[in-house]
């Protein structure tokens, strides 16, 4: 294989403050695996707000940084993007900056992740000639989004329906976005992967201040801090009293919607909001104040924070997603119930509360699974030879291995999870 290789990135700082938070960790943890494949050349190409020149390059620990300032044309991209949502001349600034670094990079293979976010993938529709795999991170056009995260921007759906039509090469977690993906694209090459994610640093125990924490960098209907509210209110109901601490931040609205909740039915002095941490280490070490974790999670495949729960050594309470069944394969480890049922909700963080023995099993069950399937090393490793063997088919035909590929099969059914 070549060494020359390019990821498009999300990585960048608040503008308006004069220090960095932690933004798209999974990636900085693909990063820092990279470094370790000493024998490739990877190039990161990423937009990073804040900067006072258009683009900054440098190299560091072996890779290749190239960043973009995407704020110039921010007003205008967010007004014709709104205008005109079925139109893919936008973000022409951003796409010209990316096509320039592309076309001295000269690279081997694109690596996209995630065509949900336009301010650099809308880059991908002038990559010509070079073979593009796309990581994703979510479908965001699917049906379901709308109604489990709130919202649907047009732009965004139609920008991310053209580029699977484009794209190639896609690797995937799980069986919904799998299907998503095949009926935009039937023709698309999708491969089966793991992306890294970032490992929690070592936190050192402290006594519990909290029963519960429901914690997410963006806090939202789809991430159910509200669905985790009633839950608790529920419990309330039947004389259970517990306490929960929500973590991250919310949108204002979403977060006068918790508040209100709060205050409606009597829960001030069980439910703490922290707000949101700059560094992921500090989320950590607020998040380990807590007994359990409790993440009604809606629409990701196996959300990250359940496998930082996970390691954390905390007991989770969660919904049956398209992936979370996985999790149980070889025996409960973590508690499931249906999206929305939060009466079920409650039963599993009642039978916590009761049941301590339950939560160490737990526990237990959940650390040794994620530290065995959610290895970043072997997922980056992976990655690596999904390109390789992309590079081989392109240049002397060699068929793709089927092992290397996808297979519905070997992941559990979703259908009636969202509905449908």
């Amino acid at each position: 294989m070549s060494r020359n290789r390019l990821t498009a990135r999300n990585f960048f700082k608040k503008r308006s403050q004069a220090v960095y938070s932690d933004f798209a960790p999974w990636v900085s943890s693909l990063i820092l695996e990279l470094e370790h494949f000493k024998e490739h050349e990877f190039h990161i190409v990423s937009p990073h707000r804040g900067m006072a020149r258009m683009c900054q390059e440098f190299n560091l620990d072996g890779i290749h940084y190239h960043f973009y300032n995407p704020d110039h044309l921010k007003n205008y991209d967010s007004f014709m993007t709104k205008t005109f949502p079925n139109s893919m001349n936008h973000y022409l600034l951003n796409r010209y900056l990316v096509k320039r670094i592309i076309r001295k990079i000269k690279p081997d293979i694109v690596n996209l992740i995630g065509a949900e976010n336009p301010y650099y993938s809308s880059a991908a529709l002038d990559i010509k000639g070079i073979p593009i795999y796309l990581t994703v991170q979510t479908v965001y056009s699917n049906d379901n989004a709308k109604q489990l995260s709130g919202s649907l921007d047009p732009y965004r759906a139609a920008l991310e329906k053209e580029l699977y039509r484009r794209v190639y090469y896609v690797g995937c977690e799980g069986k919904m976005h799998y299907d998503l993906i095949r009926k935009m694209n039937p023709e698309i090459t999708i491969f089966k992967m793991l992306f890294p994610y970032k490992k929690p640093a070592l936190v050192e125990a402290v006594e519990p201040e909290f029963d519960f924490v429901n914690f997410a960098g963006r806090m939202g209907e789809s991430k159910g801090g509200l669905d985790a509210l009633e839950a608790l209110a529920h419990l309330k109901r039947q004389g259970i009293t517990a306490s929960l601490n929500l973590v991250g931040r919310a949108a204002p609205e979403y977060q006068r919607k918790m508040e209100t909740f709060v205050k409606d039915n009597g829960l001030s002095d069980q439910v703490t909001f922290s707000g949101y941490f700059k560094e992921h280490i500090d989320m950590f070490r607020q998040v380990k104040k807590s007994r359990f974790a409790l993440l009604p999670i809606k629409l990701d495949v196996i959300s990250s924070t359940i496998i930082e729960a996970a390691h954390l050594g905390l007991p989770i309470v969660t919904y049956i997603t398209s992936g979370t069944p996985y999790l149980n394969r070889d025996g409960e480890a973590v508690l499931l119930s249906n999206i929305g049922d939060i009466k079920g909700l409650a039963n599993n963080m009642k039978r916590l509360l009761e049941n301590p023995e339950l939560g160490e099993t737990l526990s237990n069950a959940a650390t040794r699974l994620v530290d065995k399937d959610f290895d970043n090393r072997k997922s980056t490793k992976s990655l690596l030879d999904n390109f390789a063997a992309i590079l081989e088919y392109e240049r002397n035909g060699t068929p793709i291995p089927e092992e290397m590929l996808f297979n519905p099969d070997d992941y559990p059914d979703y259908k009636g999870v969202y509905g449908g």
